[in-house]
Formats: C-alpha cells, structure tokens, sequence
C-alpha cells in the first residue's frame, strides 16, 4: 500500500518535500539547510485501507525542527494509492461497465483539481471556514484512449489526515447530532458556491477555474456518470432483491394494499424523467429554469466521507465537521447532496416511514442553507429566500425527485452488495447505510413507494 506508483516503497524525501511545500516552508532544494526534516516515516496495519477504487494508508511521520513559521508539522498524513490495473473491480468494468473506467480516471482528476483550486483553498476553507482535507501532494499519471489503455492510469494523492490522535472520529452512521452537524457543512459550502453568490461576483477567474476543474454535473448518482441503460435495470435488480426485504415490508403499516413486486416496474417507467430532473446540468441548456438553483455540490456525501471533532470551544455545540474524498463533485442542484446523505449517511433513528423524521432534518438544512445564502450574498434577508431566492416547497420538491433517483442507482446497482449487518464493524465503515442496515432498506423502499403514488394521482 505504501509504495510509489513504480512499485517502489515511498521515498522519504518526496514525503518531505510535499508537506513542506503544502506548509508553506521554503523549498528544501532551493536553500543549505531547511526549516525541519523528515527523520523518518512509519505505515502500521491498522491504518492501512483496501478499497474498491483505491488502498490508502497512514503515515506517521516522525520530524526534527519546525516549519518556517515555528509551526509543528503535521504527525501523519494519508496516502491515497490508485493503481487502476490492479484493481480487480476496475479490472470487472472492462467487460460489464467499460465506459466507467475513463470516467473513474476523470474522477481522481476531479479531486486533485478541486482541492488545488483557488475555489477551495481560498474560498471554502479560508473565506468559509469549512474543514477540506488539503492535498499535500499528487502525482498523477491518467492514460487517454479507450477503456484497455484507460485502466493503465495511476494516481497517488498525499493528503491531510484527520486522525484519531488530533480528535477526529467517524460513527459507522451518523446519530442526529452528527447528522445536523454534516448538513449544517453542506449547506454552507452550497450556500458559497450559489448561483449570483460573491464568490462568482468577486472571483470571477476563480470561478472559471473551478468550471473547468469540476463535473459539470456532479454527483456518484448521476445518470449519465452511473450510464444510462442503468435507468432500464431498474425493475430487475428489484426483484432479484426483493426476496431479502419481502416479510419485513408486509410487516410496514404504510405499505398496506401495496403490491410490493411492482415498485421497481413503476419506478423505471419514471427513471429518466426523474433523472433529468434530479441532475439537470450534464448537458448545457437541458433545463434552464433551475440555473437559478445551481450550485456546487460535494457527490458522494455518506458517512464514510465525514470526519468528526468533538471539541468543548465548539460554539454551535454540535461537532467540527471534515470532509473528504471529492471526486464526484461538480455542479448540481443541492438538493441531491441532501437525498444522498439522508439515504446513505445516517442511523435509522432519523428516519420514518412516513417523513415526518426526515422532514426535521430538511428543516434544519433548509434553516442553515438560507443563513448561508443571507451571508454569502444571495439573498438581502431569510425572508427574501423563503419567497424568491429558495422557497421550502421548492426544496422539498427537488428532495423528492432526488431521492426516487437514488433508489433508481440502488435497485439497479448497489444492492448487488447487500451485506446487512446488526453490529458496526470497521470492514462495513465505508459501505452506505443502505447496503447494510436492514431498517435503512425498509425505510428507502417505503418512502420510494410513498413518493412514486404521489406522482401517480
């Protein structure tokens, strides 16, 4: 996991030069003696992370002096390895998805060129105060072409850690306070990057940077991104599951009179339309009347991709929020960032078959998304957002629509790898909530139904 993108085991100088450079410390070739030196760096098992896309690790990295500043450098950082030949579920795309092999390399593309951006160093984390994890150093080797020579890609991405020895902690799903705290985080990034926001009044070549850095329409879901016949799957990966689920939603109240084996046929009948709806941005000009509701959004908010500190100086009360992996964002529509992480990111306590639990935390986003676009110069007053910039009704509409398009990617897609679980378990931390807690299942299924004889009367 701690090698080079050659193989090699990583250079202790490249480890050097990249957090020196990203602290800011004078370039070490460049002068006789530099402020501080790495002595050494160390890769225990336990921080070491296997994933579907990528293997990452921590570093713990013993330093002699400070940076330039006085400042003590940072005790580890993770490395992000992506070796995309060696990846057996890359090696899986060829034959059964090849078009998402040069998507996946755009994505780490997309992670690099955002958090390098002017857009997220200048603008969220100093002008908004949010916590990015900052890229420290990169070294990126895409391959063009077609899928065979698009899987020779590699990237290995050196990044801030958030760990456990400076506070940070992840829940394997959030409980209502990380919940709101998550949201809270989300809301402020989407209120910065809001359509006639200051950033694209006041930074306007920042603001074209970031157009050519990002997805033009973010988001793991989206359609286009997931591959269109997907919207014709729909249906199928239904049934093949519902066998899983089918005793405990015959139990549910408010699935009563419901024929359970025809939620998937109903919903692929709708999947495009709500698809383009959810994700209006993957072509210019597709639906122009929601530009007004544009914005940046992170894509791929689960639980896994959230870091917590609880800290006693914390004024809100609630934890300081971290956040993660960006490489599904891009522009959308803030509402799929909120359907996402009510679906994928918290216990089933927040939730309820019939809204009302989850309506309480759209509430609370709806209440911080409006603050941010009063402060972020959108809106002169909350009033002028709740008539004219961003109404509630509007909200709860594009929710909805986001979230009949998530069960779309989940029936399809994601419940190939169902794995339910009454206990967390580190092996099951990156996996959404859906694919492994059997009331979060239940809820979904129940909402979709709910929501799809909504649209039907």
């Amino acid at each position: 996991v701690s090698r080079d993108l050659d193989g090699e085991p990583l250079d202790r100088s490249w480890i050097e030069q990249q957090v020196l450079n990203a602290a800011g410390s004078a370039d070490a070739a460049a002068i006789n003696k530099p402020a501080a030196s790495l002595r050494s760096y160390s890769v225990p098992e336990s921080g070491a992370w296997r994933g579907l896309m990528s293997t990452g690790c921590r570093l713990e990295l013993d330093w002699d002096g400070l940076d330039d500043a006085g400042r003590a450098l940072p005790s580890s950082a993770f490395y992000k390895r992506v070796v995309m030949s060696n990846l057996s579920h890359a090696r899986d795309k060829l034959t059964s998805a090849p078009h998402k092999i040069s998507r996946d390399v755009k994505s780490y593309q997309v992670e690099t060129a955002f958090l390098t951006s002017k857009a997220c160093q200048r603008g969220l984390i100093e002008d908004a105060g949010l916590r990015i994890c900052r890229l420290l150093g990169s070294d990126l080797r895409p391959r063009t072409g077609g899928p065979q020579e698009a899987i020779q890609s590699r990237f290995a991405v050196l990044l801030e850690d958030f760990c456990d020895k400076d506070g940070w902690t992840q829940q394997w799903l959030l409980d209502k306070v990380a919940a709101k705290a998550a949201l809270k985080t989300f809301a402020t990034m989407h209120g910065y990057f809001w359509t006639g926001s200051n950033f694209w009044k006041q930074r306007k070549e920042d603001g074209a940077l970031l157009e050519e850095a990002v997805w033009r329409n973010g988001g793991y879901m989206q359609p286009q991104l997931q591959g269109w016949d997907q919207l014709n799957l729909v249906d199928k990966g239904f049934r093949a599951r519902l066998p899983s689920f089918v005793d405990e939603l015959k139990r549910i109240p408010e699935l009563d009179g419901v024929e359970l084996e025809t939620i998937g046929q109903r919903l692929q009948m709708v999947a495009k339309e709500i698809g383009i709806s959810a994700h209006p941005f993957y072509e210019e000009g597709v639906q122009p009347e929601l530009e007004q509701y544009r914005t940046l959004i992170h894509g791929d908010p689960k639980q896994a991709n959230i870091f917590l500190r609880y800290r006693n100086d914390n004024a809100n009360g609630g934890p300081e929020v971290g956040l993660i992996d960006f490489q599904w964002s891009g522009f959308g529509l803030a509402a799929t960032d909120l359907a996402h992480h009510i679906s994928a990111a918290v216990t089933p306590d927040c939730m309820s078959y019939d809204g009302s639990k989850e309506a309480e935390l759209i509430d609370y986003y709806y209440s911080c998304l409006s603050n941010a676009l009063v402060d972020f110069g959108v809106a002169s007053s909350i009033t002028e957002v709740e008539e004219r910039v961003f109404p509630r009704r509007v909200l709860q509409e594009q929710y909805e629509t986001a979230l009949l398009d998530i069960c779309r990617m989940v029936f399809a897609y994601a419940w190939r790898r169902w794995k339910p679980e009454t206990e967390p378990t580190a092996a099951s931390l990156n996996r959404n909530s859906y694919n492994k807690s059997l009331p979060s299942a239940l809820w979904l299924i129940t909402r979709c139904s709910a929501l799809l004889e909504a649209r039907e009367k």
